[in-house]
């Protein structure tokens, strides 16, 4: 009797109609990967079907620079390396990982924050290539205040939080881009989200938050509860200023708000645990 297994083309096929979904997402996290990290991915093109779970799937790039965060402060503490060498690569890390994509962000919003201008104009500064002396200085203020924060990390509890931290600061993130109005009505930010399967992307983005709540709670029991405070109570401010100031949010505005979560996270548990 002939052989009526499967070959190799009827695979490809099970595979394209069987699990569609789950390559998509795949695609998705490349994406996501490609977009908001330096970390090399195989190319995927950037279609609509592909960008369906981006956002979903964002706060998966926290995840790794969590695991690069945590490897360098190992290694700091085995080698004893000096307090502020130790912070001051604390920091670096998550800017190498990135790209600054999202300092970059922080720093158009800040120079759009010091125009004191009206909405139009803010929005214009956005997406002005040209860097200001609000965003320089702010850009110093928010390096050294990070890093002397970064330096009291001397316990692998502190470590930890902010490894979950940067998790739920991108679902934050993401959510207010799958959930707020957006600014402009035009950009990358609303290309995800225009791409993005709505419902789900914000049944997964709450997930992840909640999932990093019970996580920072289990690491420390006291601190977790303030930590995870703290970040809902930034992404409240970020909902109302944004919409106060730019009349809803943007990929510039996301990034703002999660440089400056993890600004105040830092500090948090720098001072606390």
């Amino acid at each position: 009797m002939a052989d009526q297994g499967i070959t190799a083309s009827d695979r490809g096929d099970f595979w394209n109609c069987k699990n569609s979904e789950g390559e998509t997402m795949i695609k998705s996290l490349l994406i996501a990967f490609a977009m908001y990290s330096k970390v090399p991915m195989p190319f995927v093109k950037w279609e609509k079907e592909n960008m369906k779970y981006v956002l979903a799937l964002f706060p998966l790039v926290g995840v790794l620079e969590g695991i690069f965060f945590l490897m360098f402060w190992k290694a700091a503490m085995i080698f004893k390396m000096a307090p502020l060498l130790r912070g001051a690569g604390l920091f670096i890390i998550p800017l190498l990982y990135t790209g600054g994509i999202h300092m970059d962000g922080f720093m158009d919003v800040l120079d759009a924050k010091a125009s004191h201008q009206d909405r139009r104009f803010k929005l214009a500064v956005l997406k002005d290539s040209h860097v200001g002396s609000g965003a320089v200085i702010g850009a110093i203020m928010f390096s050294i205040v990070y890093t002397a924060a970064l330096v009291q990390f001397d316990n692998v509890k502190q470590v930890l939080l902010m490894d979950v931290a940067f998790v739920m600061i991108r679902a934050y993130s993401a959510l207010s881009l799958a959930c707020f109005k957006n600014a402009r009505g035009e950009g990358l930010a609303m290309t995800f989200s225009d791409a993005a399967e709505i419902c789900v992307t914000r049944a997964i983005l709450v997930s992840f938050v909640l999932i990093c709540v019970l996580g920072m709670i289990y690491i420390s029991h006291s601190m977790g509860i303030v930590v995870a405070a703290a970040g809902f109570v930034v992404f409240l401010y970020y909902r109302l200023s944004s919409h106060d100031e730019f009349g809803g949010v943007t990929g510039d505005l996301a990034g703002y708000f999660l440089e400056l979560c993890e600004l105040i996270i830092a500090i948090i548990v720098a001072l606390a645990v």
